[in-house]
């Protein structure tokens, strides 16, 4: 709170109106002018007393600044003692002149015998500040920033919670009954699976405080005042962003965006760690011969988590399964001899190859079969399962399928859009021309002259740099006992 004096300018609240005391027309008496409609209203200052002691009238600040400041709970012993620690300052500089020389003087003086008394164990004198005061600052508060405090405290009438910082006391002004509408508003209209817009709360609430209002006029009590989009947003900061997320869009996929992952994997060496996944592209492809359109081609890739480059790439119409893992997992482990034979138009090598110590994988039926686990334990690699639903725990092959697909698929004719709101009229059949050789060629030019040879923002350098500088010239765990690359397992030559 704060406080006022009656005198003529004073602006006082009547019943919800905004009144102005005009002038005195006698000893006791006072008239008031209503800022909107000019009304005059006589009152002798003893009804104007008893109308705010029964809080009936209540007077509205007009310094320039902040207005009286609510803090509707109990301060803390750090709190107060940063409102003594500032009105030390406030009270020296409170009737100065508004000059750098005559606050800087003032704030020195205080500065000065406040150290005084602190060095003589804070006993001794007084000049106006406490002398039990915590020191806060190191230093003296600059002059400009004793101006604001002398501002807000003048502000708020001689107030002495206004010199708390303002993000303690920025609460919420409006009565009980607005809150609860807004709340309500919030919870029917806003925090909902439909996922309507805040403008539809906000006209709810201020429609429900409305309906009070015709309520309390017929009682003869002064109406509330309409929420604004601010209060409705303040209250809406209230409540945790998961919760909002949750009620919005499901817990699921309020967990995917607020999750915290723990234990996060990091490597320091190459094919300590690499990850594989499946996905279908988004285009129709046609056979090289016969010129019909053979359906969406799938894609199983691995990439190698260290230096982010690719290790091995499947593409066919194989369904995820153990064969298609197979056949991506040969291609990685093998050196790819066949690349300036097959593919003359690649002006960059593809070096990445050899055999990872841990396979990321989700837990798809493909990757749970024997014959995988059987071949994995003869090479000496341990498989490693993502949980269910957590697509981040291999985030590194979800963001570079995603990538290919988008570089690859939907620059080609053909693509069929993921979205299929985003395909509107597009036929893919009617358009699908990519044969199956341009798709392999194309493949082959965006991991080797594409995404290996651009710098990736994690490394600072293009993958394929990467590689060359970390990479030994022989096989990092070729001496390993539980390592027996033995015939029959993977044959030999190029997976597509």
């Amino acid at each position: 709170m704060g406080v006022f004096r009656i005198e003529k300018n004073t602006k006082v609240v009547i019943a919800g109106s905004v009144w102005r005391l005009r002038k005195k027309i006698n000893e006791t008496t006072w008239r008031l002018e209503e800022a909107n409609t000019e009304r005059y209203l006589d009152k002798t200052e003893e009804e104007l007393f008893v109308m705010h002691v029964e809080g009936q009238l209540r007077a509205v600040l007009e310094h320039p600044g902040q207005k009286g400041t609510i803090v509707p709970r109990k301060l803390s012993d750090a709190e107060k003692d940063e409102i003594q620690w500032r009105l030390m300052f406030v009270k020296a500089v409170y009737d100065l002149p508004t000059t750098q020389d005559e606050y800087e003087t003032a704030i020195a003086t205080v500065w000065k015998d406040y150290q005084k008394r602190r060095q003589q164990g804070g006993d001794s004198g007084s000049s106006g500040a406490d002398s039990n005061v915590v020191l806060k600052c190191k230093k003296a508060p600059n002059w400009s920033t004793a101006y604001r405090w002398v501002l807000r405290y003048k502000a708020s009438g001689n107030d002495t919670y206004a010199l708390l910082k303002k993000d303690r006391f920025d609460q919420e002004r409006a009565e009980s009954e607005v809150i609860d509408a807004i709340d309500e508003a919030l919870e029917e209209d806003y925090l909902t699976r439909e996922r309507s817009h805040l403008s539809v709360a906000i006209v709810t609430a201020k429609q429900r405080v409305k309906d009070a209002n015709e309520k309390r006029e017929a009682l003869g009590l002064s109406p509330f005042k309409l929420p604004s989009r601010r209060n409705v947003e303040r209250r809406l900061k209230l409540i945790p962003a998961f919760d909002v997320h949750a009620a919005r869009r499901g817990r699921q996929s309020a967990i995917m965006k607020f999750r915290a992952v723990s234990g996060h994997r990091t490597t320091t060496e190459v094919l300590a760690r690499v990850e594989i996944d499946h996905t279908p592209l988004d285009l129709f492809v046609v056979d090289d011969e016969t010129g019909l359109p053979l359906g969406r081609p799938y894609i199983t890739m691995c990439i190698e988590d260290f230096t982010r480059c690719i290790l091995g790439l499947y593409v066919g119409f194989i369904p995820p399964s153990y064969q298609s893992v197979a056949l991506c997992l040969k291609h990685a482990f093998l050196p790819k001899v066949y690349l300036k034979r097959e593919y003359p138009e690649v002006r960059n090598s593809w070096d990445p190859c050899g055999v990872m110590r841990t396979l990321v994988t989700d837990q798809g039926a493909e990757f749970h079969s024997e014959a995988l686990e059987e071949a994995c334990n003869r090479l000496g690699i341990n498989i490693e399962y993502a949980p269910r639903k957590t697509g981040w725990y291999k985030a590194k092959i979800e963001r570079v399928l995603r990538r290919l697909n988008e570089e690859v698929a939907h620059g080609t004719p053909g693509t069929t859009f993921s979205n299929i709101f985003e395909r509107g009229d597009y036929n893919p059949e009617k358009f699908a021309v990519v044969r199956m050789s341009t798709l392999r060629l194309a493949l082959h030019l965006w991991v080797c002259d594409v995404y290996h040879q651009k710098p990736h923002c994690a490394l600072g350098m293009p993958p394929a740099t990467m590689w060359k500088m970390n990479i030994r010239t022989q096989e990092p765990l070729a001496k390993s006992p539980n390592r027996q690359v033995e015939k029959g397992i993977f044959s030999s030559g190029p997976a597509f």
